[in-house]
C-alpha cells in the first residue's frame, strides 16, 4: 500500500497532523490485520452458511470524516462498536441485503432472491442471523488485532441512515476500508471507518508475533486455498481404448464399425491424469459413475517391493564393476566413472489408442 503524491502533500498542513512515513507504518500494519480479519470471519460464515462466501480487500482510503460520509453508502447496515482499548468508536456497514442473503442460503436458497429495498420490518429470523453475523464479525476483528492488542468490540447501537452515525467530528481523519463480500453470485459492499488516531497502538512492533512475515504467509496460504479451490477443472471419463495401425486409421470410412470392449474399471481423468476408477451405469435416468477408487499420490508411489527390488538391482551393478586398475591417472578416471548413474531400464510405451466418442 502507498500513498499518493497528492495524499501526501495533503497531510503536510495542519502541524498536528501524522506525518506520511508514520501514517504508511500504521497502514501496513492495518493492512495485515485486515487480511487476518477477514480469513477468520470467512471461516465463521462458511461454518455457519451452506454458501460459497468469499471477501475480498478493496481501496484503503485516509480522508476527513465528512468525505467519508459522502463516499460511502447512504443507506446500509451499521453496526457501532465501542474499542476500550483503543479508546474510540468504529463502525462496520454491511450492504441492506447482506443479511436477507444468508438468511436466504440457510434455509436452502442461493441468495438470488429478490429482496425489495424498502424500509420494512425485519423478520425475527433476520434480528437473529443479524445478531450472530455482527458477533462473529466483532469476535474475527478483536482476534485479527491480538497481535498488538487485546482489543474487545462491544456493540453500541444500529443505523441504517449514514448520516446519523457521528463517529467522530467532521474535520478529523479517518480510516474507510473497503471491502467485498461474495455470497454464490450476490456481491455485497462491506465499508469499515475508524479514526486515524486509535492506530496509535501499531506503533509498537507486536509482542506476540513470532515471525513478521507469519500473517503474510497466513493471509497468502487463505487466498490460494481459496483460488485453488473455487479453480475449474475438466473430468473426461474414458470408457473403452481401441489399438489401432496408422494404416487401419487411414482406412477407415463413415458408416464402419469398429468393435470394442468397455474397460472395467472405467478410468476418469483430469489434464491427463487418473484421479477416479469406478462403474459405468445409469441412476435416476441419468448415465452415472460410481467411485471405487481414488488414484491419490500415496497410491501411485512406489511400493516397498519395488524400492528393494531397486535396492538390489543397484547392488548387483556395484558388484559388476571390474577391480580398479592403479594405473597413471586412474584416480581420475576412477572419479569419472563413479559420478556416472547407474543406467536404468529404458520404459516402454503403448500404442497410442483412439479413445471412443
Amino acid at each position: 500500500m502507498s500513498l499518493s503524491e497528492p495524499f501526501v502533500a495533503a497531510l503536510q498542513p495542519p502541524p498536528h497532523a501524522l506525518s506520511a512515513a508514520a501514517l504508511q507504518h500504521r497502514l501496513e500494519h492495518l493492512e495485515l490485520i485486515h487480511g487476518e480479519f477477514m480469513s477468520r470471519w470467512r471461516q465463521a460464515l462458511t461454518a455457519s452458511v451452506p454458501a460459497n462466501i468469499k471477501l475480498r480487500m478493496g481501496s484503503v482510503h485516509v480522508r476527513p470524516y465528512k468525505e467519508y460520509i459522502l463516499s460511502a453508502p447512504a443507506v446500509a447496515d451499521i453496526q457501532i462498536y465501542e474499542v476500550e482499548t483503543l479508546q474510540t468508536l468504529c463502525a462496520f456497514s454491511l450492504d441492506v441485503l447482506g443479511v436477507p442473503t444468508l438468511v436466504d442460503c440457510m434455509f436452502g436458497g442461493s441468495g438470488r432472491i429478490p429482496v425489495r429495498q424498502t424500509q420494512r420490518r425485519p423478520t425475527h429470523i433476520e434480528l437473529g442471523v443479524r445478531h450472530r453475523v455482527f458477533e462473529s464479525l466483532a469476535q474475527a476483528y478483536a482476534q485479527a488485532w491480538a497481535a498488538y492488542s487485546p482489543v474487545v468490540l462491544k456493540p453500541l447501537r444500529q443505523e441504517q441512515q449514514l448520516s446519523s452515525l457521528r463517529l467522530t467530528s467532521p474535520q478529523e481523519l479517518v480510516i474507510h476500508a473497503q471491502m467485498r463480500l461474495h455470497i454464490n453470485e450476490a456481491l455485497m459492499a462491506l465499508d469499515f471507518c475508524m479514526p486515524a488516531r486509535a492506530l496509535s497502538a501499531l506503533d509498537e512492533p507486536a509482542p506476540q508475533a513470532s515471525s513478521p512475515t507469519a500473517a503474510p504467509a497466513a493471509n497468502w496460504e487463505a487466498s490460494l486455498q481459496d483460488g485453488l479451490h473455487s479453480a475449474q477443472t475438466e473430468l473426461v471419463a474414458v470408457l473403452a481404448e481401441k489399438q489401432m495401425t496408422v494404416a487401419q486409421l487411414l482406412s477407415l470410412s463413415i458408416g464402419q464399425v469398429i468393435p470394442m470392449d468397455l474397460l472395467d474399471p472405467v478410468q476418469v481423468k483430469s489434464s491427463g491424469v487418473t484421479v477416479v476408477e469406478g462403474r459405468y451405469g445409469v441412476r435416476n435416468g441419468r448415465y452415472a459413475l460410481k467411485v471405487e477408487r481414488l488414484k491419490t499420490a500415496a497410491a501411485t508411489a512406489a511400493s516397498p517391493q519395488e524400492s528393494d527390488g531397486a535396492a538390489a538391482l543397484d547392488a548387483q551393478l556395484t558388484e559388476a564393476v571390474p577391480p580398479r586398475v592403479e594405473l597413471p591417472g586412474a584416480s581420475e578416471l576412477a572419479s569419472a566413472l563413479a559420478s556416472i548413474s547407474p543406467p536404468t531400464t529404458p520404459t516402454t510405451s503403448a500404442t497410442p489408442g483412439v479413445s471412443a466418442p
